[in-house]
């Protein structure tokens, strides 16, 4: 009798343990599940890299031999190449093989996010120091009028972009100011900070200055101007100092893009047609020249490979997709019962 209760002790001992790894275990598994069932769809040809550093490329982009796509435009056959520089930490992705910095791609909305040097005038009254920035792109991109807007920071300033279209035009705006107190954080209404739009296609500018003194240098030396994101870009009164040396890397600027020179009627019937997934389609787009592709409603993916576009469940979402009743998943839609 004296053996009894330890012997039922160990016994219990011995099933809290199994129990326990049996939790574990589940636990364990639950995660990989969860990946399983969140994972992104394919974004990138098969074997080609979809990421540079941080950023994802989705085709028709892409890194390296026969990972993007070829089309032709002047003379340029590779627009849609990535090149990834490795030697920065963590990588870092360029247009083609060019310098201008990527900072995302979006294939819907068809965008590229790159950065963009700021212009600067500092005008003292023994010295002037100045930088003109510009900088040109070729189709398929264009930078976007609906997401950019011409800014121009300084308490003396006449600021103004020489620019491309079909034809060559010019635009700019002026700002004034007699102390940083007399600015007004989030207005860029022409005190301390002017803001104008650009004209629709336009691929190439530089900016320039209007004024050659600064009767206010002892408030700020220094002006700048830049084409800047719309929305990334919110005035302070502690921009009009320094400006450039807080965004050493430049302010990002959206391109728009698109595919080929056709309409969707025509790109249609030839071989190269981008729309590779069957549950895609095809739009114009928004820079007066090419195509774009989307999936269609009840899809989402990447509709420039095949088979890219996945079938989304409904009924996973019910936030997005309500029902109050029995919900059952179909292809490119879903039933409530």
């Amino acid at each position: 009798m004296g053996l009894a209760l330890p012997l039922m002790l160990s016994k219990s001992l011995m099933l809290s343990s199994f129990l326990l790894m049996q939790l574990l275990l589940q636990l364990s598994i639950i995660p990989s599940i969860s990946a399983a069932m969140t994972a992104p769809w394919p974004m990138a040809l098969p074997g080609c890299p979809d990421k540079c550093g941080n950023i994802s490329i989705p085709y028709p982009f892409g890194i390296g031999p026969n990972c993007f796509r070829i089309d032709v435009y002047e003379i340029y056959e590779e627009p849609y190449q990535i090149t990834c520089n490795n030697s920065f930490s963590p990588p870092k992705a360029f247009l083609q093989t060019g310098n201008v910095e990527v900072i995302d791609i979006s294939i819907s909305p068809a965008e590229v996010r790159v950065y963009n040097s700021i212009a600067r005038n500092c005008i003292k009254k023994r010295s002037v120091d100045s930088f003109s920035a510009s900088i040109t792109i070729h189709m398929p991109f264009r930078f976007s009028n609906r997401r950019n807007k011409f800014t121009a920071l300084g308490c003396y300033t006449l600021a103004y972009f020489v620019g491309e279209t079909e034809q060559h035009f010019s635009s700019g705006c002026a700002s004034f100011c007699d102390s940083l107190e007399s600015t007004t954080n989030g207005s860029c209404a022409g005190i301390g900070c002017c803001q104008t739009a650009i004209p629709k296609d336009v691929n190439k500018f530089e900016m320039q200055w209007g004024f050659k003194t600064n009767p206010v240098s002892n408030v700020t030396p220094c002006s700048y101007a830049m084409l800047v994101e719309d929305e990334w870009y919110d005035f302070t009164s502690s921009d009009l100092l320094r400006f450039d040396s807080k965004n050493k890397n430049g302010v990002p600027v959206v391109l728009d893009w698109a595919i080929g020179d056709l309409t969707c009627q025509v790109a249609k019937g030839k071989q190269n047609y981008a729309c590779r997934s069957k549950n895609s389609d095809c739009y114009e787009s928004a820079i007066g020249v090419g195509y774009l592709c989307n999936c269609s409603k009840g899809y989402k993916g990447n509709p420039y490979l095949d088979n890219g576009c996945i079938d989304i469940n409904e009924c996973e979402h019910p936030d997005q997709y309500p029902c109050h009743g029995k919900c059952t998943n179909t292809p490119g839609g879903y039933n409530c019962t």
